[in-house]
């Protein structure tokens, strides 16, 4: 297998997750991306993958915060895949979103009809 065709599927599960993300109904596109994750999972697989997957959005929380208080780099390029990695494990979470982004989008609606 070439390099560039392994690179290409590498990114290819990650491309499609943050497309259903973009273009899911608002208000259900998070708990929507956390059933698309926990679809097709044993109860041990999917204790080990949380466990997994909440590490690792700890790391990058932590890189995202130390990144944000140096001037030039933006800590939002490792915090935006941590939150899809929590809610894509933590049903709370996506629930949490959805419920964020509707209030969100009615206090935006709210101030650009002034």
């Amino acid at each position: 297998m070439k390099p560039r065709q392994l690179g290409s599927r590498v990114f290819e599960k990650p491309k499609e997750n943050f497309r259903h993300l973009l273009h899911g109904a608002p208000g259900r596109r998070f708990i929507r991306h956390y059933r698309r994750h926990r679809a097709s999972e044993s109860e041990r697989e999917a204790a080990w993958k949380t466990a997994g997957y909440i590490a690792i959005a700890v790391v990058l929380l932590t890189i995202a915060g130390l990144f944000s208080l140096v001037p030039g780099i933006p800590g939002l390029v490792f915090g935006i895949p941590a939150i899809g990695l929590l809610v894509a494990r933590l049903k709370f979470f996506a629930r949490f979103l959805d419920r964020t982004e509707i209030g969100a989008r009615k206090l935006w609606r709210r101030i650009r009809g002034r």
